[in-house]
């Protein structure tokens, strides 16, 4: 990542700093990183908080689904099903 990255990633968060924010990543941990290294070199930023694709999917959805009587698959789940689709696929 290149420093100016970083400082206009902190700029964009900076500009209303009482609105929420959120930094989309891959990672948890990734976001963390990135927002402890802006922090560190351009000062403090509010209202930023980082989320994963699934987890902002969750958050989103799970009200309804609930209200459906639905649940999203976790990632151990996803694996069997896919692997089952794959024998059958394999099998015809």
């Amino acid at each position: 990542m290149n420093h100016n990255w970083f400082a206009d990633l902190y700029e964009i968060c900076n500009n209303d700093p009482f609105r929420r924010k959120v930094l989309l990543v891959d990672h948890y941990d990734q976001g963390e990183q990135w927002l402890n290294r802006i922090t560190k070199e351009h000062g403090p930023l509010l209202g930023v908080e980082t989320e994963t694709l699934r987890s902002l999917v969750v958050k989103r959805t799970k009200p309804e689904l609930v209200k459906r009587g639905l649940h999203l698959l976790n990632q151990k789940q996803t694996f069997w099903v896919v692997q089952n689709l794959m024998v059958d696929m394999a099998a015809s």
